[in-house]
């Protein structure tokens, strides 16, 4: 008991971040987001949007959503995955989010994935593409932890494909806050992304983890409840991990 009262606590104090967008998309960013989408449809491998492993990830999104408020779950979600071994993740806006296969085969388990994709979600209930904002995606999850120093201007920018990321540290912190709270209403362990965030791989070419922001979300953990066991990873998830790891593998892009 003294768990969920702690757990209500911290979801009462973060649900604010969320509150003031979770409603309806900004003015003019499903627009944006459409563009931006099918620049991706053009450029980038996917995977069928009826294909197993899509319509799965489509079902965690919708479940995290849903659970967490009754506006955020009417938000008409659409996860794609890329045909890319890279463990990445994104979103553009207009509810739409992109995991790289790498990031569900780097998962060690499916709270792992759940907690790639709160994160996500997280950036589009805190409101990271209204119109006063450069329409550009999100900095992400792993994409900032893997490849970028801390920026010191807003201007400071990398690209997957021709497509323009800004990186914004204040924004991936608001997206970890409500991730966090995505997870506990969920039932997860919120410690999870963390533990994502420790695991990546510490070099990747030119890349490096940034500490700073790893010290960050622990301090936003500090005071999140934790739980000795999660759910657990579901038959369907071993089964989509071991069809993607026995395919053949996807360049990079």
């Amino acid at each position: 008991m003294r768990g969920f009262i702690l757990a209500c606590g911290f979801l009462a104090t973060l649900a604010g971040d969320a509150a003031a967008f979770a409603n309806n998309f900004c003015p003019g960013e499903l627009e944006a987001a459409l563009a931006t989408r099918q620049k991706i449809f053009d450029e980038w491998p996917l995977r069928p949007v009826n294909d197993e492993a899509t319509e799965f990830a489509q079902q965690l999104a919708m479940g995290l959503a849903s659970r967490y408020s009754v506006n955020a779950g009417m938000i008409p979600w659409r996860i794609y995955l890329v045909r890319n071994l890279s463990p990445n993740a994104f979103s553009i806006g207009g509810g739409f989010v992109f995991i790289n296969e790498g990031a569900l085969t780097f998962a060690e388990s499916e709270e792992e994935l759940i907690a790639i994709i709160a994160h996500e979600i997280g950036h589009e209930l805190a409101g990271h593409f209204c119109q006063n904002q450069r329409q550009q995606p999100a900095g992400n999850f792993l994409d900032y932890l893997l490849g970028n120093t801390l920026p010191s201007r807003r201007e400071d920018i990398a690209h997957l494909g021709s497509l323009p990321q800004t990186i914004d540290p204040i924004k991936e912190q608001q997206a970890d806050r409500i991730a966090i709270s995505l997870l506990l209403a969920s039932g997860y362990n919120p410690h999870t992304l963390l533990r994502v965030a420790r695991r990546l791989p510490k070099d990747a070419g030119a890349h490096w983890v940034d500490s700073i922001r790893i010290q960050t979300l622990a301090r936003l953990l500090e005071n999140a409840p934790g739980f000795n066991d999660g759910p657990g990873s579901s038959a369907q998830f071993q089964k989509i991990k071991r069809i993607l790891l026995n395919e053949a593998p996807v360049n990079r892009f």
